[in-house]
């Protein structure tokens, strides 16, 4: 949609359906989530040529794409019966096991705009519908390295965030938190321990917050 003038593009569509869009750096792209014979696929569509392609190779159900900051790769959740963050390059090749939690659900990869590391939504234990962040750096692909992301000061509660996105100076992150389970606003803090700064402040629940890009 052009925000501007309010005009509606469509874009080639699945019988089953589409989600999940996220754009490539350089605006060529938008990368997203096809239902295709009952399972969650990704694929990539080109915005001059409205060509789609498949990046998925339908073993596995694949969802949540995002870019790398160069949009040479892309981030995404693979489920082999518990859902872990996979990389592979843009075209679909070198697929790359990033996340090694054992049976603990990740999800919702988000990279550093410096392509370093990786944040990501872990569940608390397994089953628990409640999520942390969780970051690994890409060096340490391969092995279980994983560290939690903790508002400052640090105290005995863990904080319940999820949905983390960078801004493209790496300064802030933005992500849903709720306290003790209740609600959900936006908050931000300053990358990777600072004070938690509320945005949001709404009855209902708020959540998937993203960044400006510079401009």
């Amino acid at each position: 949609m052009d925000v501007e003038e309010g005009l509606l593009r469509p874009l080639p569509a699945s019988l089953e359906g589409d989600f999940d869009p996220a754009w490539s750096p350089d605006g060529q792209w938008i990368a997203y989530t096809t239902l295709a014979d009952g399972l969650t696929q990704l694929m990539k569509v080109n915005l001059e040529t409205l060509t789609s392609v498949r990046l998925s190779d339908g073993r596995y159900n694949d969802f949540s794409p995002a870019w790398s900051p160069d949009g040479e790769r892309l981030a995404f959740v693979r489920n082999r019966g518990v859902t872990q963050i996979w990389l592979m390059d843009a075209d679909g090749d070198n697929l790359v096991q990033f996340t090694r939690s054992g049976l603990i659900d990740n999800s919702n990869p988000a990279w550093s705009p410096d392509e370093s590391l990786i944040l990501f939504s872990q569940v608390l234990g397994q089953g628990s519908p409640s999520k942390q962040v969780l970051g690994m750096r890409l060096e340490d692909i391969g092995d279980q390295k994983e560290y939690r992301i903790m508002p400052s000061p640090n105290s005995q509660y863990i904080p319940l965030m999820d949905n983390v996105d960078f801004s493209p100076d790496g300064i802030w992150l933005a992500f849903d938190y709720w306290y003790h389970d209740v609600l959900s606003d936006i908050y931000i803090m300053i990358f990777p321990a600072g004070d938690l700064v509320q945005l949001t402040d709404h009855p209902a629940s708020d959540y998937d917050s993203v960044w400006r890009p510079q401009p």
